[in-house]
């Protein structure tokens, strides 16, 4: 991660914000970033992998790792309060 900078905390607000919304959804970097509202806004795959590291970081997002697919992220909805309180606050960015 890159140190929480701004641009990876706003990245990362839109995709827990869409977590919060769809707390089922569990997905790739790749999956991520196509899903992602404004995902035509020029975000890198560097800049996405900050951003989700960063809601790894503070779990609220648990990285699945199978040793032959790509690595699965998905939300932990037993988080949500919490999750939702930092947005709130604007701690993220």
């Amino acid at each position: 991660m890159t140190g929480n900078t701004e641009a990876e905390g706003t990245l990362a607000s839109r995709i827990l914000r869409y977590w919060l919304m769809h707390p089922d959804a569990t997905d790739t970097l790749d999956g991520i970033g196509w899903w992602l509202p404004g995902k035509r806004s020029g975000w890198s795959r560097d800049e996405l992998k900050d951003a989700v590291g960063l809601l790894v970081l503070r779990g609220w997002v648990r990285e699945i790792a199978a040793s032959s697919s790509p690595t699965l992220y998905a939300f932990k909805p037993e988080r949500a309060r919490e999750a939702n309180d930092s947005l709130a606050k604007g701690e993220l960015g």
